[in-house]
């Protein structure tokens, strides 16, 4: 992945990303109206886990060249807001949390707060990123950490979740009479397209408006 250095290379990069997912999804929605009847089964199943991989990896890789981008500022610490903070000072805050009874990992943690917040800091997604599966509790994390209002995302938690759950029984093999009909699939592969638009806006005004800074 090149590295995100200006706002322009932030926009091009959610751009194409989102663009080259969205067309595979439309050519499965194209798929399911097109196969015949014993193919629909096997090409619902499939669109369910292509739509839930470009969904997780679009926002994994939205928030990695977000978090990219405002590291490429070079912002110190105090100019950063709250979020941003915790993500710079997150391997102290790691040092911290494995070491709960160490006085000098808390000490270094205040100093940095404190004495040193004039410095600039690395800001790294993966550092910040606990898993990559993504239910309705990791994507809230998610937007959490990139400073992203949720509000509007909240009543679609409970399909995200079932599309999680959806997607694991099919990758694991399972195989059912409940399998996912035709009606689902399309619903999925409409959620993933708005929702990949959706985030991309979320995600280039949090960028356009600065939203990283105090």
């Amino acid at each position: 992945m090149r590295k995100i250095r200006t706002i322009d290379d932030l926009l091009d990069s959610l751009a194409s990303e989102s663009q080259r997912r969205k067309q595979e999804m439309i050519t499965l929605n194209f798929l399911l109206d097109s196969r015949r009847k014993h193919e629909v089964q096997v090409v619902c199943r499939s669109s369910v886990v292509l739509a839930y991989a470009h969904w997780e990896q679009f926002v994994h890789h939205a928030a990695q060249v977000y978090i990219g981008y405002v590291d490429s500022r070079r912002l110190s610490l105090d100019q950063l807001s709250l979020n941003f903070q915790v993500i710079g000072c997150q391997r102290l805050i790691q040092d911290v949390i494995n070491h709960q009874s160490g006085f000098c990992y808390q000490s270094q943690l205040i100093e940095q707060l404190k004495l040193r917040s004039s410095e600039t800091l690395t800001l790294e997604y993966d550092k910040m990123k606990q898993k990559s599966n993504l239910d309705a509790g990791s994507f809230q994390r998610i937007c959490e950490i990139l400073g992203l209002e949720t509000n509007l995302w909240r009543d679609k938690y409970g399909f995200i979740n079932d599309l999680y759950r959806t997607r694991c029984n099919i990758a694991h093999g399972e195989l059912s009479s409940d399998s996912p009909q035709v009606e689902y699939a399309k619903e999925v592969l409409d959620f993933v397209i708005h929702g990949i638009d959706h985030f991309k806006t979320d995600i280039e005004n949090a960028a356009l408006n600065e939203d990283y800074l105090l």
